[in-house]
């Protein structure tokens, strides 16, 4: 072999084994949980894996759903790699809290709760103790939770016949007045009630 052989064989060597070490470290990166820094084996590897290609060790993918889902944020949940703007995945998270079953009550609770709120056809049931929702599906105000508890769908009170929800609310009002030391602040119009103490009064609007 020539010198010049010899220079391109080196090259070659020196390339491949440049390969090798960026494929190795690479694969150490994917098996470690950037976290806590425990390597991540076996199967796990491939049941943390995000498709952003970050990765996590089940404990710590679990205490971070943890912690967001007990604070109610369970819209759009990113990756848990620092500026990684990826969205996991429904069926991700279920799995991953599938073992505390208090915990998939919770975030199915206020997965529904944000969606009653983006939806301007659906509103919270008002009954007490009632984890249902009300739902307008056409014209008629009256709808009834899947609970069976019927509600105005506009001014969330029991129905009102023929009454405007304004008519109705106004003769729920006259009947809270009576034999009531009731009167408007004569600022922001709002009754207010005098049920104990001197006659001074101070509107906190």
């Amino acid at each position: 072999l020539n010198e010049q052989d010899i220079f391109i064989r080196n090259q070659n060597n020196n390339n491949l084994n440049n390969f090798v070490n960026n494929e190795i470290k690479i694969e150490k990166e994917a098996k470690t949980c950037k976290v806590c820094f425990d390597d991540v084996e076996g199967d796990e590897i491939q049941f943390n894996l995000l498709p952003c290609g970050h990765i996590c060790c089940t404990n710590c993918w679990f205490n971070y759903l943890k912690s967001l889902i007990t604070e109610a944020k369970v819209e759009q949940i990113k990756c848990a790699e620092y500026k990684c703007k990826d969205i996991i995945s429904e069926e991700f998270i279920l799995k991953h809290i599938e073992k505390d079953k208090k915990l998939v009550e919770k975030y199915d609770k206020f997965k529904m709760r944000a969606n009653i709120i983006n939806d301007p056809n659906k509103r919270q049931c008002p009954e007490p103790d009632c984890d249902s929702y009300l739902e307008k599906t056409g014209e008629n105000n009256y709808v009834k939770c899947k609970k069976g508890h019927e509600y105005c769908f506009e001014c969330l009170r029991k129905p009102h016949g023929n009454s405007t929800c304004d008519e109705f609310l106004e003769k729920e009002l006259l009947i809270w007045k009576k034999n009531k030391h009731v009167k408007r602040c004569p600022k922001c119009k709002i009754y207010t009630e005098k049920n104990e103490g001197c006659n001074h009064m101070t509107c906190v609007n």
